[in-house]
């Protein structure tokens, strides 16, 4: 009977924790732009278009947001600091002053760490004690401000302009020790072209990134080795960032006319302004959701994706049976 009990209110305990991960999973965050703004503002989102929160509102522009992976934390850059506050804009707080507020920072796998590029490195720094560790590069890259975390925690992936003025995304151990073997840097692109903002997906078997090697711009996919380089888009599209499922992908775009609702929050596209849009993996089925940019979607960390309610049940129906 104490078995029972036992693993009853630890389905229970596991089921409330896939329930509210699964109430965080469908929402985007990105910089958002209001008709008559010249600013970025924080803004929240479900993926489905619904469900608009402005989580910041100040004179001064506010990007790269980006989830922590359970999601309940968001960092972005702001007069020249990053900053983490809670998903729901509370709490508000600095993790690091003196850097470029325009840079993508990312979380590791356990979210007890943010990378962010600096020159010939990328630094780490701890949440919880703020030290801090660089990963030093080669001295020919600079501009290093593009960084994913890969889902395994091995890896970072990183655009850099090591060839100047062409920008090229690379690879690098997160753990390395300097020795005959080098620190695992690795080129995954080499183009004339920019190739940038790389994001891992979900199952870390595929970057995608954006590229200038169509005549328009937009969306790639590449193996995690850097082979198979695919186009999903060319119209511009960029920063883009994977479902939770990886079955979708969020990316920003410059816009046609706009549609403006109620009380002035603009529902359709600005023009001159970004617009998010999401579509399907294959990149069919595209629908515009806000104005704004730089959309940040999932966690990108396996661990946490979503369970199905049936595999709760069955699971519990094992449970049950023993």
């Amino acid at each position: 009977m104490g078995r029972i009990i036992f693993t009853l209110l630890l389905a229970v305990v596991l089921s409330i924790g896939q329930i509210t991960h699964s109430a965080w999973a469908d929402k985007i965050v990105f910089a958002c732009l209001f008709d008559g703004q010249a600013h970025s503002d924080i803004c929240m989102i479900n993926s489905d278009g619904s469900n608009l929160r402005r989580l910041t509102e100040s004179p001064k522009s506010k990007a790269w947001p980006t989830w922590s992976p359970d999601k309940k934390t968001i960092v972005f850059g702001h007069t020249n600091k990053l900053w983490l506050m809670d998903a729901d804009g509370n709490n508000l707080r600095v993790l690091k002053e003196d850097v470029s507020f325009d840079l993508r920072t990312a979380w590791s796998p356990d979210g007890s760490k943010i990378a962010y590029g600096v020159i010939f490195a990328i630094n780490i720094i701890d949440i919880d004690t703020k030290e801090e560790r660089l990963l030093k590069l080669p001295q020919n890259m600079v501009r290093i401000k593009e960084v994913a975390w890969s889902p395994d925690g091995r890896q970072l992936a990183f655009a850099a302009d090591a060839d100047l003025p062409t920008r090229d995304i690379y690879v690098v151990n997160t753990d390395y020790v300097r020795n005959e073997e080098g620190i695992g840097l690795r080129q995954l692109t080499q183009h004339p072209g920019e190739d940038r903002t790389p994001t891992w997906s979900p199952d870390g078997k595929q970057i995608a990134f954006y590229s200038t090697r169509n005549e328009t711009g937009g969306i790639f996919f590449m193996d995690a080795d850097g082979s198979n380089i695919t186009e999903l888009t060319n119209d511009g599209e960029k920063t883009p960032s994977w479902s939770p499922d990886g079955k979708q992908i969020a990316v920003h775009v410059f816009p046609g006319p706009p549609q403006i609702g109620a009380e002035g929050i603009a529902v359709g596209p600005i023009p001159g302004k970004p617009h998010i849009r999401v579509m399907d993996a294959d990149g069919r089925n595209s629908e515009f959701i806000a104005v704004g940019h730089s959309p940040s979607w999932q966690s990108t960390f396996p661990s946490l994706a979503v369970q199905p309610v049936e595999k709760l049940t069955l699971t519990w129906g094992q449970i049950k049976s023993d």
